[in-house]
């Protein structure tokens, strides 16, 4: 601790802009951001953001169901999951997946289709039992019917 802050009892913090008491700071650590600012940095960081979480729960399901189709890759990046989705699916990301269209390529951005959850199920359980690609397209196709 510097000599200044020990007379004062004070230290500028960079998140507040403010000077502040040393009660606020870590006591065992020298850093200019005060406690509830790096708690608020550490929640971020720990929970990301909006779209950081939806694309990792898109992600991860069409990650699963890689075994499902023998695909070894896929090239989806987070840019592109948001251009599939609209700010309303993005607030309620855990009820929506991303599945291809045609099962034997790889998921891209041009192979992708965004389809509700429960449709997922239906889709990859009909799909497990025959491993029709035919099939699939066709189920594929009977849902989107059904969402307009």
């Amino acid at each position: 601790m510097l000599l200044t802050e020990q007379q004062s009892g004070m230290r500028f913090c960079k998140a507040c802009n403010k000077l502040l008491t040393l009660d606020k700071f870590k006591p065992e650590k020298r850093k200019y951001t005060c406690i509830e600012h790096l708690r608020a940095y550490k929640r971020k960081m720990v929970l990301g953001t909006q779209e950081k979480r939806a694309f990792n729960s898109i992600r991860c399901r069409a990650r699963m169901d890689m075994i499902t189709f023998g695909h070894t890759k896929m090239m989806l990046s987070r840019k592109q999951v948001a251009t599939l989705i609209t700010e309303h699916q993005m607030q309620n990301f855990t009820e929506f997946a991303v599945l291809p269209r045609k099962p034997d390529q790889m998921l891209t951005i041009d192979n992708a289709v965004l389809v509700l959850s429960y449709q997922r199920n239906y889709v990859l359980t009909k799909y497990k039992q025959s491993k029709d690609p035919l099939q699939y397209e066709r189920d594929l196709a009977f849902i989107q019917l059904q969402k307009e």
